[in-house]
């Protein structure tokens, strides 16, 4: 009795081949939902979801699967193999008369079967921490012109014992680039503070001059990052124009500048003609238009930054839609709210037990922090599991299954020891956090990741190698 790989995924016998990949998808995100929630599916489950999808999307093996269960394949197989003749001599029903070379369909299609890949991330707190304090000794004695070379260092680290299928990633990055990079950033905010401080008339014609040059900016960078990473000495790359940026972020640039500006005014005592209810009215427009706007300006960045980058010329593509986002912005702004609530009902219930003092204060201090650090832990896990669970790399899928209470027990755990180390656990702290994504990142890669970049290697080299850009810099710290 062959099980019913149809009614596993809840398809009809005439579905689709979008239909076929449209379920998966389903049943993919239904089996992280559950190991989120900590009813895991079992191994079985994932293996009999695996495998059906491995059969029927493949046309010639879901025919196969068809005629023994049925009898005769299925229409969608029929229509994409009219012409197909199997190796026993046996016809496809409803097809032609020619024939395929002589090879075997099941193990062709054995050999794109999806497989699993689990990053590792293999560094230890007391490694990092000596690269930790070289950098930061020679960081202060440079007055921070190593922190070029520090970055460098680190990237390397990090880049190198991220491991993906037994191989790591590497780091190419030059530390003048970086250098360079740095200073034009710094050389801009500069001139924007002298130009507020001294000649605050031309602030606004200062702010707007700047603007185009901030598109400009994040694309050197991502070019910069995304051609100095290498995974089995292939690059990546990142083809995101400055015209591309400007359409992307100009209504969001258009938008803050006018808040900014708006803001600015009232700093500057413009708003003593208003009455008091426009004056409270301006005082809450920054945050309601932040509150409003940053899930579309953080989509649209991550959309950006995917959907531009690619893997020798494989690319990555993004279809997390801005819903997703405001939904995951809601509910962060709701724990937040109730993290708050829970801080004042204790810190009340507190006030009357406890005497005040140091003691009381220092305790109220850090209740206060733990819950911005849940309000920062849920958005940042449910923002990965997000983005990544819509991202693909040439049909290779990612899957993220970071769960907010783990994340939020690692970054209390690594604040308290970093406070109390007066920062010497900083080192093993970013440690910890990388090896925490790393292993709930997965990579699902149809018939094996061997082929995948082997193949994507030949393209890349048939097509040569793309030259560096000498212009590209790095402004990120």
């Amino acid at each position: 009795m062959h099980k019913n790989h149809y009614q596993l995924l809840g398809l009809r016998e005439s579905a689709t081949q979008e239909e076929v990949k449209a379920a998966h998808d389903r049943a993919l995100r239904r089996f992280v939902r559950h190991h989120k929630e900590g009813q895991p599916l079992s191994q079985e489950d994932f293996d009999a979801m695996e495998e059906a999808y491995a059969v029927l999307r493949e046309p010639v093996r879901r025919a196969v699967y068809d005629r023994e269960l049925f009898g005769a394949p299925s229409p969608v197989a029929r229509q994409a193999l009219p012409n197909a003749t199997f190796p026993d001599g046996r016809g496809i029903p409803g097809g032609g008369d020619g024939e395929i070379a002589p090879r075997d369909p099941l193990w062709e299609a054995r050999s794109k079967e999806p497989v699993s890949y689990a990053f590792e991330f293999t560094g230890s707190g007391g490694e990092y921490f000596r690269i930790w304090i070289f950098n930061l000794v020679l960081s202060i004695l440079t007055l921070g012109i190593y922190s070029a070379w520090a970055k460098v260092r680190r990237e390397q680290y990090f880049h190198r014992n991220t491991l993906l299928d037994g191989s790591g990633f590497d780091y190419h990055g030059r530390p003048t680039a970086i250098l360079k990079g740095r200073i034009i950033a710094y050389g801009l905010f500069l001139t924007l503070s002298v130009v507020e401080n001294f000649f605050p008339f031309f602030y606004p014609l200062a702010l707007l001059a700047a603007s185009p040059i901030v598109p400009w900016l994040l694309v050197r960078s991502f070019g910069f990052r995304a051609r100095n990473t290498s995974y089995r000495g292939l690059r990546f790359n990142f083809h995101g124009t400055y015209m591309q940026c400007v359409i992307t972020f100009l209504p969001y640039l258009l938008l803050f500048l006018a808040v900014i500006l708006l803001f600015w005014h009232k700093m500057r005592g413009g708003s003593r003609g208003y009455s008091f209810g426009m004056q409270i009215l301006m005082a809450l427009t920054l945050p309601l238009v932040l509150a409003l706007v940053f899930p579309a300006i953080f989509g649209s960045f991550k959309r950006f930054q995917i959907n531009n980058l690619l893997f020798g010329r494989s690319r990555f593509k993004c279809a997390a839609g801005f819903g997703g986002f405001y939904a995951i912005f809601l509910r962060t702004v709701l724990t937040s709210l109730a993290s708050i609530v829970l801080f004042f009902l204790f810190a009340t219930v507190a006030s009357r037990l406890l005497p005040k003092g140091i003691l009381f204060s220092v305790i109220m201090m850090l209740l206060l922090l733990a819950t911005q650090i849940a309000t920062l832990a849920y958005f940042q896990s449910r923002a990965a599991n997000f983005v990544w669970d819509h991202t693909t790399l040439d049909r290779r899928q990612f899957v993220s299954t970071q769960a907010f209470k783990e994340l939020f027990a690692i970054l209390v755990s690594n604040g308290l020891l970093t406070l109390l180390s007066l920062g010497l656990y900083w080192p093993w702290a970013k440690v910890k956090l990388a090896a925490y994504r790393a292993r709930n990142t997965v990579l699902v890669a149809e018939g094996g990741l061997d082929n995948f970049v082997g193949k994507v290697s030949e393209e890349t080299r048939a097509a040569g190698e793309e030259i560096l850009d000498v212009f590209d810099f790095d402004i990120a710290l």
